[in-house]
């Protein structure tokens, strides 16, 4: 069983201003109390409207957000045409066009600029439980950087340090503060590429579990429509059940979140009446049947060839 964070990224932007605060009250309602936000999330927004959220609801256990990424229209800009346009295009180019989104908005992990950034969203917030580098590489990463996270942690205006990176990155980077880094953010898609964390991680949050934009989804779903093996024994397992119907495939994504080897799970979603089911999926409330858990690894493994999510020895 893992634990449920409510991820902020599509909030205040790719949902209105009150859709937004009924998925915020929502998420509480439902029993979330763990939140995932940043600088530049809402165009800027997000962490403001969290620490208002943060207000009213001082229950929440665990607030984590990140530096590296400041709010500005270029770095959205850059992002949403990825996520347009990715839908029509080939996996190495979709890959090519998301490492220009990042590299678009990397660069601001000079000691100052990060200092100046914590202060930021502690005054937003109010409490920073977890502070992650976002979209970091190895070589961002230096001592300068690592001493002033040292001393914010020390001086108790954070609480855990980590990476939130791709996949690729994530190893390098938590690398360079293996007595630093506690926490690790890495994509749990089907067909991300797999991560193996340190022991050093000691708390590891998956996010992703239906591709960047939803693209592992829809390329499980074409498989699951074609005439193949897997195919055929995908409809025989859900045959009659609520895996069968339309969103079944990625409500089954969902519930795959209770077999990887992560301690917390981030949902998030444009619409308040979904987060209580994926909560329930991502919670292990609604877990898969074995024959159906076994069915959806016959359809990952017919796009990628191999396992994607190893456990932890």
């Amino acid at each position: 069983m893992v634990d449920v964070v409510f991820g902020t990224a599509q909030l205040y932007g790719m949902a209105s201003e009150d859709a937004s605060e009924l998925l915020l009250e929502e998420a509480h309602r439902v029993g979330i109390r763990r939140i995932d936000t940043a600088p530049s999330y809402g165009r800027g927004s997000s962490e403001a409207r969290v620490g208002a959220f943060l207000v009213r609801h001082p229950d929440v256990t665990t607030v984590t957000t990140k530096v590296g990424i400041e709010a500005s229209e270029a770095s959205h800009g850059a992002r949403r045409a990825a996520a347009v346009v990715a839908r029509r295009l080939p996996a190495g180019t979709r890959a090519r066009l998301r490492g220009a989104a990042n590299r678009s908005t990397q660069g601001q992990f000079d000691a100052a600029t990060v200092a100046s950034s914590i202060d930021r969203s502690l005054a937003r917030l109010g409490r920073i439980d977890r502070l992650l580098l976002h979209e970091v590489h190895a070589e961002q990463v230096t001592d300068e950087l690592l001493a002033v996270l040292v001393r914010r942690r020390q001086a108790g205006d954070v609480v855990e340090l980590g990476v939130a990176t791709e996949n690729e990155f994530a190893l390098a980077a938590l690398a360079r503060g293996p007595d630093v880094f506690s926490v690790a953010h890495i994509n749990v898609g089907p067909l991300h590429m797999p991560v193996v964390l340190p022991p050093l991680v000691t708390i590891r949050v998956g996010h992703g579990l239906l591709g960047n934009g939803g693209e592992h989804a829809r390329a499980l779903a074409a498989v699951a429509t074609a005439d193949t093996a897997a195919a055929a024994a995908w409809r025989e397992a859900t045959d009659g059940s609520r895996w069968a119907a339309k969103a079944g495939l990625a409500h089954a994504l969902l519930a795959r979140a209770t077999g990887l080897d992560v301690d917390e799970v981030i949902v998030a979603t444009t619409r308040p009446v979904n987060v209580a089911l994926a909560a329930e999926l991502v919670g292990g409330s609604a877990p898969m049947p074995t024959e159906v858990a076994a069915a959806l690894h016959g359809l990952i493994a017919a796009v990628s060839g191999q396992a994607v999510q190893p456990r932890r020895s």
